[in-house]
C-alpha cells in the first residue's frame, strides 16, 4: 500500500511539474514580439547601458548610446529589439507626434548620407 502511495505523490509531482512548464511556454509565448523574439530575453542580453536606456525610456541616451557603439553592432542591437518589441519604428508618429517622428527620419536621412560618403570617400581615393 506504502509503494502505490509512493507512485501516486511521484506521478502527481511530475503532473504539476508539467502544468508549470507548459504555463511558463505559454507565458512566454504570449510576450514574443513581432519578430518572434521574447523581450525579456532579449532586455536581458543588452548591455547595461543599453538596460538603463530602455528602462528610463530615454530615448536621448539611446541614441547616444548607440552611436558610441560600431554602427554594425548598433544596427544589430536595434533590429533585435525591434523583432522582440522593446522598440516600436515610428512609435511617435502612431501617437501623433508627427514632428519628433520628422526629426528622427531626419536623423536617419543623415545617417544614411554620412554612410553613403564614407563609402564613396575609398572608391574616389581609388581612382
Amino acid at each position: 500500500m506504502e509503494a502505490f502511495r509512493k507512485r501516486i505523490r511521484a506521478r502527481a509531482e511530475v503532473k504539476v511539474q508539467e502544468a508549470v512548464e507548459r504555463y511558463e511556454e505559454e507565458e512566454r509565448k504570449k510576450r514574443l514580439g513581432p519578430g518572434g523574439l521574447d523581450p525579456l530575453e532579449v532586455f536581458e542580453s543588452l548591455t547595461p547601458e543599453l538596460q538603463e536606456c530602455f528602462k528610463n525610456q530615454d530615448v536621448e541616451l539611446l541614441k547616444t548610446t548607440l552611436s558610441k557603439m560600431d554602427p554594425h553592432e548598433a544596427e544589430a542591437v536595434m533590429k533585435l529589439c525591434i523583432d522582440s518589441g522593446l522598440w516600436v519604428e515610428n512609435a511617435n508618429a502612431a501617437h501623433g507626434d508627427e514632428e519628433e517622428a520628422e526629426a528622427e527620419e531626419e536623423t536617419a536621412a543623415s545617417k544614411q548620407t554620412d554612410e553613403q560618403q564614407a563609402e564613396e570617400k575609398p572608391a574616389s581615393a581609388k581612382e
